[in-house]
Formats: C-alpha cells, structure tokens, sequence
C-alpha cells in the first residue's frame, strides 16, 4: 500500500484484514518505490520458507 496517499492503512490491514501465519503487509512511500516493493513481495510470496529435510533414518522426506 502507498501510504502517501492513505494514512495509517497500512496498520488497519495488518489489524484487520491480513490473516494466516505467513500473511504480511508491505508499505511504500509513492508511486516510484511500487515497482521495488512488489518484486520483493512477490520473491517473498514464492521463496520457500521451509526446507524439507531428509530423515536420514528413515530415507523420506519429514
């Protein structure tokens, strides 16, 4: 959200609109910094953010 143009939107998401464990809000200051901060969030949307380990005992995946 651009939060020159709206203030304090960026709190009322994160209070009540985002939801879910690895939910999150990103805010920029104008128009210009948009471009940057929707390539991060879509990176941080995409990057896995576990990585499965082998069980070594086992073989599988746990």
């Amino acid at each position: 959200m651009i939060s020159n143009e709206a203030k304090g939107l960026a709190e009322y998401y994160a209070r009540t609109v985002i939801t879910g464990p690895e939910a999150f809000v990103m805010e920029v200051n104008d128009y210009g910094d948009y471009a940057v901060a929707l390539r991060r969030k879509l990176i941080r949307e995409i990057s896995p953010s576990i990585v499965s380990q082998v069980n070594q005992e086992e073989g599988r995946l746990k």
